[in-house]
């Protein structure tokens, strides 16, 4: 096994390389819905005709997750916080750099860890007293979950993941051929 490290903008890649190209986690953190379009492209241009690109990014669907990156944006003045995706967006980007969204899968936190608390809520909550502020967490948490286990709200999950496949180049053709 080989690592390579490298630029999700600039893959060191022929084309047609990889059976499968992951991206997990890593979109969101790109600067523009402008700069995410690019490793798309990338990502099909590196994947196989018969290959997948599998990709995960934070659902701006899921409603306290995208309300506490708005607060941490504007209250803790964080040039760096992650973009949100709808899936619908994120279908839209993929099929505009000929990839074919196929499965779709959201995820949802099975609690409130350490780290959400640390690096997901503006510091005025995280300044809380733990006796305060980790009972909030729990009930936030547990109630998300049983909400989204309902029938009907998995859209609505923290994480989205998409496992799509290149489009044919030339279907056009191929179809009007047969």
């Amino acid at each position: 096994m080989h690592f390579v490290h490298a630029s999700a903008l600039a893959l060191p890649f022929r084309d047609e390389s990889f059976d499968v190209v992951t991206c997990f986690s890593v979109l969101d953190h790109l600067g523009s819905e402008e700069l995410v379009k690019r490793p798309l492209g990338k990502f099909r241009r590196a994947v196989r005709k018969s290959g997948h690109v599998a990709i995960t990014f934070p659902n701006r669907s899921y409603l306290i997750g995208t309300v506490s990156t708005m607060a941490r944006k504007y209250a803790d003045r964080e040039q760096d916080s992650e973009q949100r995706f709808t899936p619908k967006q994120m279908n839209r980007m993929l099929l505009a750099e000929g990839l074919v969204p196929q499965i779709y899968d959201y995820g949802t936190a099975a609690q409130v860890g350490r780290g959400i608390q640390t690096h997901n809520m503006p510091s005025l909550f995280r300044s809380l007293p733990a006796s305060i502020k980790n009972p909030i967490f729990s009930l936030i948490t547990r109630s998300s979950n049983l909400f989204l286990a309902s029938a009907g709200f998995r859209l609505l999950g923290p994480r989205f993941g998409i496992l799509s496949s290149p489009k044919e180049k030339n279907s056009s053709s191929i179809s009007s051929a047969t």
